[in-house]
């Protein structure tokens, strides 16, 4: 028997619907009765994703979605991992350990 263990939804995705314990990307297409068409694209929603600079799994603005990568590596930074907040962008120092 296969131990199979589905892996935790980042927060960042947890807007969208799952199958299986997986996220469904927003850019997925849907039938008529309500299943998802994985490895196919909706063409309507690629073409707005293109032309809003929306993000294709999330459904969101890039924007947004920088943002949410910024808290993440603020949040998760170690103390051996100095995070400098520049304005809108953040930007990772590693500290050298000499040698």
């Amino acid at each position: 028997m296969t131990d199979v263990t589905v892996p935790p939804i980042p927060l960042s995705l947890q807007h969208l619907p799952t199958v299986g314990g997986l996220v469904v990307p927003w850019i997925t297409p849907r039938t008529a009765d309500g299943r998802y068409l994985f490895g196919s694209v909706d063409h309507d929603r690629m073409g707005r994703a293109l032309v809003d600079r929306w993000c294709g799994v999330c459904g969101r603005p890039l924007e947004h979605r920088a943002k949410q990568e910024e808290l993440h590596l603020i949040q998760h930074s170690s103390i051996e991992t100095g995070v400098v907040s520049a304005g809108r962008r953040a930007t990772v120092r590693r500290r050298s350990h000499g040698g």
